[in-house]
């Protein structure tokens, strides 16, 4: 998970990459920084010369055990998302996560593949190489696996701007994500979790719709 051995370096990339994480919500950026963020990677490994291994993504050793992971890690963490984690974020805060947005999708067979689109590209690849793949390396080189795990997670949370019951949720997923990372040394294990984490709620939404708590 290691960058390159130029502190200054990767201190100018987390910078940058921090600022373009954020950047669209000052209204210093026209779009989505999700676009410009994901450049910015691009460029950087370009000039790095390490390709995509750069970012995580390199082939793992075992590809069924890898998927296996992926997908077992995404469906505990919906499991523990519905019976543990949402109801104890309920408890805190007297609320639950806010679902509303996902009340489209009922009914619209077409709205829900254009969801499914856009969540597993934007989100579950965009993202992972964005905050797995870039920031929390960055981290690392200054603050340790532990510290950087938890500071990514931040980052990964303010950048949704979620009201608090889904930050929450979305810091324990940035947790998750990124020790799925960590542990399973490639990027396909966070990727694949995330593909099941954002797809299988809206799934689940769509065929059964007593699910949906808005």
């Amino acid at each position: 998970m290691k960058l390159h051995s130029n502190k200054l370096a990767i201190l100018i990339e987390l910078l940058i990459i921090l600022f373009l994480i954020f950047a669209w919500f000052i209204h210093i950026i026209p779009f989505a920084s999700t676009i410009y963020a994901l450049v910015f990677v691009l460029v950087s490994i370009i000039v790095r010369k390490k390709g995509l291994k750069g970012i995580g993504l390199i082939r793992p050793r075992h590809w069924g055990l890898t998927l296996f992971l992926g997908i077992l890690g995404g469906c505990v963490y919906q499991f523990l998302s519905l019976y543990a984690i949402e109801p104890f974020i309920g408890w805190i805060t007297g609320s639950l996560p806010d679902l509303s947005n996902f009340s489209a999708i009922k009914g619209d067979t077409q709205f829900l593949l254009t969801w499914l689109a856009i969540t597993w590209t934007v989100a579950a690849f965009g993202e992972e190489i964005i905050f797995r793949g870039m920031l929390l390396p960055c981290l690392s080189s200054f603050l340790g696996a532990g510290t950087s795990l938890v500071v990514h997670s931040l980052v990964f949370t303010g950048y949704h701007l979620f009201p608090m019951q889904n930050s929450l949720l979305l810091f324990i997923m940035g947790i998750f994500f990124g020790m799925g990372y960590l542990w399973g040394g490639s990027l396909v294990t966070p990727i694949v979790a995330h593909l099941i984490v954002n797809g299988l709620p809206i799934i689940l939404i769509m065929c059964f719709p007593p699910l949906q708590r808005a």
